[in-house]
């Protein structure tokens, strides 16, 4: 797939410098390749996430005392199960020996426990808070630095 998306990059394109290299394909670049193929099969399903409802809901969070104005504050937002693999995240976060990271996950499923275990058994509870799901998580990434999405895929089952 990486050689024919070179070959009509560089003749049918006129890139001549453009190289994909495996792993880096990005989405857009793929959805423009598919729509070409299949335009004629194909349907557009766009976002269904209204702009104007985020910003009325992203109102002020009753866990913003978590992030602290000298800290890197990080979110994640997602269902807990291994295909969102939230343990590399706090993994990862174990391993850097700062007090100014701090992390909010939020999220259900079958991994909380574990997730919590793992929390505890690093010693992240200061560090690391596990918010259950919430209809509004808008407020929490707002009050956010970055958002971290560590999972392993996505996409339909």
């Amino acid at each position: 797939m990486i050689r024919i998306l070179n070959y009509l990059f560089v003749t049918c394109f006129g890139i001549g410098s453009f190289r994909f290299a495996p792993g880096t394909i990005t989405s857009l670049i793929t959805v423009f390749f598919l729509y070409s193929l299949f335009k004629y099969k194909s349907i557009c399903i766009n976002n269904p996430v209204s702009e104007n409802i985020i910003q009325l809901m992203n109102k002020d969070s009753k866990f913003a005392y978590f992030f602290k104005d000298d800290t890197l504050n990080l979110v994640s937002v997602g269902s807990l199960t291994k295909q969102k693999d939230h343990k590399t995240l706090i993994k990862a976060i174990s391993l850097i020996n700062n007090n100014k990271i701090r992390l909010i996950i939020i999220g259900d499923g079958p991994e909380h426990n574990n997730i919590k275990k793992l929390i505890n058994l690093n010693n992240l509870n200061q560090k690391i808070k596990l918010i259950d799901f919430t209809n509004n998580p808008y407020s929490i990434i707002k009050e956010a630095d970055a958002f971290m999405l560590p999972s392993k895929y996505e996409g339909f089952p």
